[in-house]
């Protein structure tokens, strides 16, 4: 058996986790470390990285709608749907009439949501200028062609190769293992609390037995916005086999039990306080 001290697992940027790595793998490494950092910068505002990409999407592209906005802001027509909701409630967005077409209704960032857009983005130009610092305006505008390359070579093949194949993450059949290896990473993360308005509902801790519920947890926050009855059946659905196994032993599983009582509407749509690590 060989020892791990004899073998260690490379830290990030070391071995084939840096130059040398695959660059598709990279790629990920780097975006998962981005995602990370945002969300940090993000957390005392109390706004996630989609709520900041649809309030950005709404200032710049004034009256677009929501297939517009999913569209721009990468996430899923449901989540966008969710996300402007749930902005609504927070006062951060409200729906108005168009100038011209009175019938119309368009999405407009209230006086609150435009100052808490400006505050959010302050922190992610820092972010911005971090990713870009110690390269030239030559190889920053490099690094931002072969990006955005990339992007539109890859879908445009991938469209035309698989036109109705499902992406990896969408699949329903996977198993839990799978799933958590396409979640978000939580090293960032100590834990979270699932809160009912000032109520902490519940607390769970980023450690053995536990993490991957947190984990399960996080990226429900950041595709939703909050423990909703739809984010709930999406979490259902992620434990994959553990559900059915909560289902035949109640008080098993009890972070798969709250999304099926959420999701059954016995319990109310839960807030999410991140715990910095």
């Amino acid at each position: 058996m060989q020892n791990n001290q004899e073998n260690p697992v490379p830290g990030t940027g070391e071995g084939k986790r840096g130059p040398n790595g695959y660059a598709g793998y990279l790629l990920r490494q780097a975006a998962q470390a981005h995602r990370s950092y945002i969300e940090n910068s993000l957390a005392p505002l109390g706004l996630t990285l989609p709520q900041f990409s649809v309030l950005t999407m709404l200032q710049a592209y004034p009256g677009c709608s929501n297939a517009d906005l999913s569209r721009l802001s990468l996430l899923t027509p449901q989540t966008v749907s969710l996300i402007v909701s749930n902005l609504q409630k927070a006062g951060t967005i409200q729906r108005e009439k168009h100038a011209t077409h009175g019938r119309i209704q368009q999405i407009v960032l209230t006086e609150h949501g435009k100052t808490l857009l400006h505050q959010a983005r302050i922190q992610v130009m820092q972010a911005e200028h971090e990713i870009m610092s110690g390269y030239s305006e030559d190889e920053q505008q490099t690094i931002r062609r072969w990006l955005s390359d990339l992007a539109v070579r890859l879908s445009v093949q991938a469209n035309a190769e698989n036109p109705s194949l499902p992406a990896q993450s969408e699949r329903k059949d996977m198993q839990f293992a799978e799933r958590l290896a396409t979640l978000p990473a939580i090293d960032h993360l100590r834990g979270l609390r699932l809160k009912d308005g000032d109520q902490v509902i519940a607390e769970i801790l980023n450690q053995p037995g536990s993490a991957g519920s947190v984990r399960v947890y996080h990226a429900l926050f950041q595709q939703f916005g909050s423990i909703s009855k739809e984010a709930a059946e999406t979490g259902i659905n992620w434990y994959a086999e553990h559900t059915a196994d909560a289902h035949q032993h109640p008080g098993k599983h009890p972070n798969i039990d709250r999304l099926i009582a959420i999701s059954a509407g016995q319990l109310p749509v839960l807030q999410v306080e991140l715990i910095p690590a």
